[in-house]
């Protein structure tokens, strides 16, 4: 009985794998006839480049030299490396754009901040003032006026945070790097 019993198990062992054979050979012929179907893509070298760059060279060049007079141009005159400074800061290409709104922004949320926690700890204050008095009607108005001072300051505080969040988005939208968002 074990003897049959080992024969079967065997008899298909060998036949799986024979199976399995056939169907690895199958795939493989296919994919070398897929591959003699398609047509190779062209292989860029080393010396593909270095032959790009000679023949684009002379526009390298053109453009190098007019770069430089514009430079000896706007050293000439203060006048026109303000505007040109100016200009940067307004074009929203520019790095300086990206790093002034974003350094804008962030210091009004770190002013915020600060005007918010000043604005709770004198709520805590006057809230333990207002316990400490017995309930006194003149401080329950001056700590209702201001705990409305303080919510204010928190939905400013948010809408700052959106903002720069909302800035982030927008620079990334606008293909600028994200490191010019950054502080």
């Amino acid at each position: 009985m074990k003897k049959l019993l080992l024969f079967v198990c065997l008899f298909t062992f060998a036949f799986v794998c024979s199976a399995i054979s056939s169907d690895v050979a199958n795939v493989a012929q296919k994919e070398k006839e897929r591959r003699a179907k398609t047509k190779s893509t062209k292989t860029y070298t080393n010396k593909d480049v270095e032959d790009f760059k000679k023949k684009n060279k002379t526009a390298d060049d053109s453009t190098q030299t007019e770069s430089a007079t514009d430079d000896e141009q706007a050293t000439g005159s203060g006048e026109a490396t303000a505007d040109q400074t100016q200009a940067a800061a307004n074009d929203p290409t520019s790095e300086e754009y990206w790093r002034n709104r974003s350094k804008e922004l962030s210091d009004k949320v770190a002013d915020l901040q600060a005007k918010y926690d000043k604005a709770q700890s004198d709520l805590n204050a006057l809230q333990n003032a207002t316990y400490a008095s017995g309930g006194n009607q003149l401080t329950k108005n001056e700590f209702t006026t201001q705990m409305e001072q303080r919510d204010q300051l928190k939905a400013e505080l948010d809408e700052a945070k959106a903002a720069l969040d909302g800035l982030e988005d927008e620079a990334r939208k606008a293909g600028v790097p994200a490191g010019w968002v950054r502080q």
